[in-house]
């Protein structure tokens, strides 16, 4: 991100800042006969330390502004106070402010393959060599869902963008996901918004570490269109590290194969009540079995359990029992993964075994006992737990067993169907 300077005013004093790398630092304005006094305030108990609500500043040259959020006080040296900031809007210089906002697009890598554009358009070249993009003969190349968030309806559509350039790949095409609401100038709400895009994408691709590249806002003009007016962005946006390697990539519950359970999953996160604290930081995470991480799946499949089952009441049999019950329950889901999985190390399935497994090591790990070795039968075990959750949550949400076998496959790339 460039540098950005601007002034804002805080408990009725105005400051200068620069704003860099999500540190802002600030100092009172003022000459520099100031400066002894800049120093009494910013040491005195009624300093700033903590911007408990978003803070605006006024950008330089052209006054546009910028709105500060999840501003925490990092420290004072030489006249200047710095603070961490957790994400930011930035609002183009042509806009009134505030303005109420309307919508929220995301463009991420991981959403051309949730949502490949290349399914729904191609590009031509004419004589004047003017590039245009075109669509294919789809019938229905976009989705729609919808879920409430604070008593607000959102509605949740796909799109795209594109960029013409002169080279071997003239038209860059890349897949959007479109939030719109109610306008509102509650720009906490919109920070939720976009977090529950961000977390429906983290739980399509089974991972924490979603390349969000742009973040647009918009609100609506007199005609009730709406326009963008500037961008969000956030300090883990740019502190993930991207997954470089396309078959990783590749790994992926597309739009189509989930259709029907979208707005479910929306919901359900929007309420926190779909369990996602299982999901690897990155792909590499995903394929490492440790205790902490043995744990966080049995945990996963307990409150899965429960949300199915006993309509989240506390359950009374146990846990090897409501793992058999599960995993016969759901065989036409994960029977033919979890079948791979053990014939691949020549062993023979067998979900009394599995389960009974499953339950010693999470009683293990659950007593504090970190250091036993695990044996193949037992990684074997907690290695299928991740499909189970996905065929609980999945059905759960609406979505057919043939959809939800090629999902799994698909996520975990087992290349079975």
């Amino acid at each position: 991100m460039d540098t950005i300077f601007g002034e804002l005013e805080l408990q009725g004093v105005l400051y200068h800042f620069q704003f860099d790398e999500y540190i802002l630092q600030i100092h009172k304005a003022g000459s520099d006969a100031d400066a002894l006094q800049a120093m009494v305030d910013a040491l005195s108990p009624s300093a700033p330390k903590i911007m408990s609500k978003p803070t605006i500043g006024t950008c330089y040259p052209d006054g546009h502004k910028i709105y500060f959020m999840q501003v925490s006080y990092k420290g004072f040296s030489n006249n200047v106070k710095k603070f961490s900031v957790g994400s930011y809007f930035e609002i183009d210089n042509n806009t009134n402010f505030p303005l109420p906002i309307s919508q929220v697009s995301i463009v991420a890598n991981e959403l051309n393959y949730i949502y490949p554009p290349t399914q729904m358009y191609s590009y031509q070249i004419d004589a004047q060599g003017i590039i245009t993009a075109m669509n294919f003969t789809r019938p229905k190349p976009s989705f729609e869902w919808k879920f409430s968030l604070e008593g607000v309806e959102v509605t949740v559509s796909s799109g795209f963008t594109h960029s013409y350039k002169w080279n071997s790949k003239p038209v860059e095409i890349q897949s959007m996901l479109h939030l719109s609401f109610k306008p509102t100038e509650k720009y906490e709400f919109v920070v939720r918004v976009f977090n529950i895009a961000q977390n429906l994408l983290q739980y399509l691709c089974y991972r924490q570490n979603i390349n969000c590249t742009n973040a647009y806002i918009y609100a609506q003009n007199e005609e009730g269109k709406n326009i963008k007016i500037g961008i969000y962005d956030a300090r883990w946006m740019s502190e993930q590290l991207p997954e470089t390697e396309k078959r990783s990539l590749k790994k992926k519950i597309t739009f189509m194969l989930v259709e029907n359970g979208v707005s479910n999953l929306l919901q359900r996160l929007a309420d926190n009540t779909l369990y996602s604290r299982h999901i690897p930081d990155n792909s590499k995470d995903e394929r490492r079995i440790t205790p902490a991480r043995s744990i966080m799946l049995t945990a996963a499949f307990e409150w899965e359990y429960k949300q199915v089952y006993l309509n989240g009441k506390k359950p009374t049999d146990s846990f090897k029992e409501r793992l058999v019950k599960a995993l016969n329950d759901y065989s036409d889901c994960i029977g033919l993964f979890a079948q791979r999985t053990y014939s691949m190390n020549n062993r023979t399935y067998d979900i009394d075994s599995a389960a009974e497994k499953i339950k010693i090591a999470r009683n293990d790990f659950a007593h504090g006992d970190i250091k036993i070795d695990y044996d193949l039968e037992t990684l074997m075990g907690i290695s299928i737990l991740p499909y189970l959750v996905y065929a609980m949550q999945l059905r759960a949400a609406g979505v057919d067993t043939d959809s939800i076998k090629h999902a799994i496959n698909e996520l975990f790339a087992l290349h079975m169907i």
